[in-house]
């Protein structure tokens, strides 16, 4: 078939395409990164449990000494403004003899306490002397100051992935590259770190309690995108 043929029947078929017909665009190639930034952060936020303990062979008995007691504790705790203090609740258990009877019960009622002045928790928790024992002691970040370093922290992510697209857009011999999808990694806020637990008494031997010293804390933002490569 001669070429004015092959052209005649091409520019025929063509004519004889559906109307709104037109050929699928080329995509362009695709580029995958993942850039992060983060930061040591200092704990600002400070937990601590106490708990009252009384003992006896009459349960009302025993309940009625542990609720004066802790309701002592409660009004010395609430000397302390800059402290979070609320009930935790109280926890009964028998105390059996060697023949399965039993010889008496236990109440135990603790207390949450939140604050974010350890000084003034350290002096609270070394007043209190004898009155209760603490059952647990931790650290963490504040809701707010969490949210201020991740602001931060998302900006210079996304600097970051946008120098490594750069960089990675010249190396592979294209001129530009255009943004087709962003996602911001969720890192998991860890748990609060726990702290060597001591009873109060221990820690009012040392004149007005030793420093309850916060550690630090990992801040991470995560980022990941597509993106479009030109030449």
């Amino acid at each position: 078939m001669r070429l004015t043929h092959r052209l005649a029947l091409a520019a025929l078929l063509l004519g004889n395409l559906p109307a709104g017909w037109a050929a699928e665009p080329v995509t362009p190639p695709q580029l995958t990164l993942q850039a992060s930034a983060s930061e040591e952060v200092r704990q600002d936020l400070a937990f601590a449990r106490l708990q009252i303990i009384s003992e006896g062979t009459d349960a009302n008995t025993v309940m009625q000494d542990a609720n004066r007691k802790l309701n002592a504790v409660l009004k010395q705790l609430k000397q302390y403004p800059a402290l979070e203090v609320h009930n935790d609740g109280y926890t009964t258990q028998p105390r059996y003899q060697r023949d399965q009877s039993i010889r008496g019960w236990q109440v135990t009622a603790g207390v949450q306490i939140k604050t974010r002045d350890s000084a003034q928790l350290t002096q609270a928790i070394a007043q209190l002397g004898t009155q209760a024992s603490l059952n647990g002691l931790w650290f963490d970040l504040a809701t707010e100051t969490r949210k201020k370093v991740e602001k931060t922290l998302l900006q210079q992510a996304i600097s970051n992935l946008q120098d490594k697209a750069t960089l990675a857009a010249q190396a592979a011999g294209f001129k530009r590259t255009e943004l087709r999808e962003l996602n911001i990694g969720e890192t998991a806020a860890p748990g609060p770190r726990p702290f060597l637990a001591r009873s109060a008494m221990a820690m009012s031997e040392a004149a007005a309690g030793p420093d309850i010293e916060a550690g630090s804390q990992r801040v991470e933002v995560t980022v990941s995108a597509s993106l479009w490569l030109y030449k």
